[in-house]
């Protein structure tokens, strides 16, 4: 299941309970439940403020303060961990998520899913991604493919009228439009979900077939070389912490110079 998961090349992501918040829940008539989670686009965000206003008007002795970390998520979630100030709620990558299901920091859900919450709604292999030891920590939420949108404008302002075919060609083209255009040529995410396959493309893989990390080895490094040289070298892309955006979406529409 887990390897047709990442052939897919989508990303689930989870809503998971930590044992730490949970445990130091108030006790008034009203309890605030804490959610966080990466930002999304404006639809989305639409969306999930009505599951929020309908949750709260279905159970009114809840609140749920809603909380967007835009920049280094999973950093902070882990610090919060340590800390103790996890919030009660919060979004996991599929990646992320066996290292915290192992470590005992977040709740089982078992005991929360009752016959009328149907699990068969979910495709199996996003839902086995949050299994443990028998045990259920999140849901998935949402997952998608990766797909790679260029500028034809942009493109044709420099002489190029295809997308690039191979890796030389994406680094060739990328250093032609920073270099032409003074902005950034590329835009990367650089969230281990987002370069799975890179790391596939050279013949590694993220893990094994016991599940051990192996995205260490000669093969998956030099895939990932490939995001480090452009960036670091070439100097011809840009995160979406370079240019001031919360998504690969928002940073595609914004025009940047270079800095």
């Amino acid at each position: 299941m887990r390897k047709n998961f990442w052939q897919f090349l989508g990303v689930a992501i989870a809503i998971a309970i930590t044992i730490i918040s949970c445990h130091s829940l108030p006790k008034p008539h009203q309890v605030t439940v804490k959610l966080s989670g990466w930002g999304g686009s404006p639809v989305e965000q639409k969306l999930l403020k009505q599951v929020l206003q309908d949750f709260e008007a279905k159970h009114p002795q809840i609140k749920v303060k809603y909380e967007v970390i835009s920049d280094q998520y999973m950093d902070v979630i882990k610090t919060r961990l340590v800390g103790e100030a996890a919030p009660d709620v919060f979004y996991l990558d599929a990646l992320e998520a066996p290292f915290l299901m192992s470590q005992n920091v977040l709740e089982p859900l078992n005991n929360y899913i009752t016959p009328e919450f149907d699990l068969a709604d979910f495709e199996p292999t996003l839902l086995d991604s949050f299994k443990y030891q028998n045990s259920i920590y999140g849901l998935p939420k949402d997952y998608s493919t990766l797909a790679l949108f260029y500028n034809k404008k942009a493109f044709a302002t420099v002489g190029l009228n295809t997308p690039p075919r191979n890796w030389a060609e994406l680094r060739s083209y990328s250093q032609q439009l920073t270099g032409r255009l003074n902005r950034y040529g590329f835009g990367e995410m650089p969230e281990l979900a987002r370069q799975v396959y890179k790391i596939t493309a050279f013949g590694g893989q993220v893990i094994d077939s016991q599940d051990d990390a192996t995205f260490a080895s000669p093969q998956a490094l030099q895939g990932l070389q490939l995001v480090i040289d452009q960036y670091r070298q070439d100097r011809s892309s840009a995160q979406k912490s370079d240019l001031g955006t919360n998504s690969g979406s928002e940073m595609f529409v914004r025009v940047r110079w270079r800095w």
